[in-house]
């Protein structure tokens, strides 16, 4: 499986499916709830809230709207908005992302930031959790992740945990 760093936004990218963090209470995160704003996120938050409570470790498929992407898997990575997010809570979740695009066949994901600057682990702890946990995805399916990185920053930390993962799955 390969790892993308793709300067663009989560919306603009033209993938089988997009990975999108929630609440178990059926909300969007903040940060991809303002990400998708104008590509309808309310449809995403309508999806979850039907089936809602969600447990972490779950992954619901969704249509992708307005976005460019097939497809959407939802997954929960806390409670609710005001619950502490953890680095096992967050692989779980990608763990549940990449067993879905296994199972529906998806050959090409995008993912956003899992987590917004203000959490408890930084962007930087969460991507490396993310990636690590990609790295460990022994499947042939997805065949590639695009990490969304709409800025500079993000870019920057996406490969950085990229060299990290890679550098960890080969000394093993």
């Amino acid at each position: 499986m390969e790892i993308h760093i793709a300067h663009a936004a989560l919306a603009d990218l033209a993938v089988d499916a997009i990975v999108l963090p929630c609440h178990s209470v059926g909300t969007l995160t903040n940060a991809v709830r303002d990400t998708l704003a104008a590509h309808g996120g309310e449809a995403f938050e309508e999806a979850l809230k039907a089936k809602a409570p969600l447990a972490i470790g779950a992954a619901i498929i969704a249509d992708a709207g307005a976005v460019e992407a097939g497809s959407a898997i939802l997954v929960p990575i806390s409670k609710d908005a005001d619950a502490p997010i953890a680095t096992e809570l967050l692989r779980r979740a990608i763990k549940a992302a990449l067993i879905a695009a296994k199972l529906k066949g998806y050959r090409t994901l995008a993912m956003p930031s899992m987590i917004a600057a203000d959490g408890t682990i930084t962007i930087a702890e969460a991507a490396r959790a993310v990636t690590q946990e990609i790295h460990a995805h022994d499947a042939p399916f997805p065949e590639s992740i695009y990490m969304a990185a709409p800025d500079e920053q993000l870019m920057r930390i996406f490969e950085d945990a990229v060299s990290h993962a890679r550098r960890a799955s080969r000394s093993l």
